[in-house]
């Protein structure tokens, strides 16, 4: 099995009067198996005097989706792992005087409301939404352009014609969790059900875990999912229901999308331009120094060995 063994070496230097200390990180990343070492030279961010001061004990929350295969996920040894992981050790290394602390809310709902609220402090990848954009201010780069296929699956003995195009679902009805976001053409589409009237063909809820449960009971037609979660979801709502279970459903349909995927703080407070300016240093310094696709790649490989 490979393994990824980051070193983090800070070397300081005395600090003189009237200077500013500058530390220079370095972080080598060795894949022990084929002996090949990448060393990434980082600078961290540098005070100045239009810098804004953020106090040693100031401790930034952050939640996330944490069930989105390769850019956030649980790995074997039960810890997160990632693209986006990757992006938040980079910040912190780059930023030794900021604390991150992650808020586990097991819920993605909840997870927004907390942010919009303002009681944790920003999100760790979402895409981007007219209705989100109401609570959330977003990081002006993308951490990463998510090129995915959203399947859609409906329940395994639903008399689902074939669907060649998004548009021949128009006839059957969604559920959807209320806000969620697909991409554009599937937005758009969505955009364009009917939710009430005689025949309405949209259910919007609260829970993945009831979208799934109303397809399963026929009260609806089909759902959207990521390929790439569509199993562990549906595992995790089966552990908690005897009804459901990855045979309940099938895939009639996907769609292939590329969404950039964003930091999203909370308005109701001053995070944002305490972070923003670092966050965005940290982003460019992290695709300065790896190789993107190689990442995505070997976080899959990490998931296909999880599987098995």
């Amino acid at each position: 099995m490979k393994h990824i063994i980051l070193l983090l070496c800070l070397l300081s230097t005395p600090l003189l009067a009237g200077s500013v200390q500058k530390e220079s990180v370095q972080i080598e990343l060795i894949q022990v198996e084929s002996i090949q070492i990448e060393s990434i030279q980082i600078e961290p961010t540098q005070a100045d005097s239009s810098q804004i001061n953020i106090g040693q004990d100031k401790a930034f929350r952050w939640c996330a989706y944490f069930n989105w295969p390769p850019w956030i996920y649980k790995n074997k040894q039960g810890t997160y792992s990632g693209i986006l992981v990757e992006q938040l050790d980079l910040f912190r290394a780059k930023n030794p005087d900021i604390k991150l602390v992650m808020k586990e809310i097991d819920s993605w709902k909840r997870c927004q409301e907390s942010v919009a609220l303002g009681t944790t402090d920003f999100i760790l990848g979402a895409n981007k939404t007219p209705e989100r954009e109401i609570k959330f201010r977003y990081l002006d780069r993308p951490a990463f352009i998510n090129f995915t296929e959203v399947g859609v699956y409906s329940a395994y003995d639903t008399n689902f014609p074939d669907v060649t195009a998004i548009e021949d679902l128009a006839q059957f009805t969604l559920a959807i969790v209320r806000g969620n976001s697909f991409g554009k053409e599937i937005d758009d589409f969505v955009a364009l059900l009917p939710k009430r009237g005689l025949d309405p063909k949209l259910v919007e809820l609260s829970t993945l875990d009831q979208v799934m449960k109303f397809v399963a009971l026929k009260r609806a037609d089909y759902f959207f999912m990521p390929r790439a979660s569509f199993q562990e979801e549906v595992e995790k709502v089966s552990n908690a229901s005897n009804q459901l279970s990855e045979a309940t459903f099938r895939e009639v349909y996907s769609v292939k999308r590329s969404t950039p995927v964003y930091l999203a703080f909370s308005k109701k407070n001053k995070v944002y331009p305490q972070l923003q300016s670092r966050w965005l240093s940290a982003l460019e310094a992290y695709y300065q120094s790896v190789d993107f696709e190689a990442r995505v790649a070997f976080h899959q490989q990490q998931l296909e060995k999880k599987r098995h």
